[in-house]
């Protein structure tokens, strides 16, 4: 109390009107404020507007735009990679080669008749018979030999 004593001493010094004012608290709560807050602010939710799953999902949207398009960024460039990698073990899935022992061999060749055997050796004569034709008929040009002399002369 002597501080107050003290202020308003030095008010009166100062030639102030402050100390000719009363001490009072201006701040006041009104009657039964706490007692009606937890309702009060009850009532103030269920008076908000509810929001649609829509206008939740739009906002989400536009304050997460960024992050979405980075996702969908990650995500195209992970599916091509992925697919790309898949096209190339396909690939090298036909270009493998395998070896049968004699055992496995012996087993598909007394599965085969005479009939398919031939016709696969046909088939790989005549193949044959067109690579060498193509590769005499290059071996013409590169020599630049004329067919007619060659003829001929046989």
């Amino acid at each position: 109390m002597e501080d107050y004593k003290n202020i308003n001493d030095e008010l009166k010094e100062f030639g102030s009107s402050l100390h000719k004012m009363e001490k009072q608290n201006l701040f006041a709560v009104p009657e039964n404020y706490f007692e009606n807050l937890n309702s009060a602010v009850q009532d103030k939710i269920a008076a908000q507007k509810k929001i649609s799953f829509s206008e939740q999902l739009a906002g989400f949207i536009a304050a997460h735009k960024l992050s979405l398009a980075t996702c969908a960024i990650v995500l195209a460039l992970g599916s091509v990679y992925y697919f790309k990698s898949a096209q190339q073990t396909i690939s090298n899935d036909y270009n493998t080669e395998f070896s049968l022992s004699d055992d496995e061999l012996n087993t598909l060749a007394g599965e085969l008749d005479e009939h398919t055997l031939a016709e696969m050796y046909i088939n790989e004569s005549t193949e044959s018979n067109q690579n060498d034709s193509l590769q005499l008929d290059d071996y013409l040009i590169e020599n630049n030999i004329d067919v007619n002399t060659l003829i001929n002369e046989l």
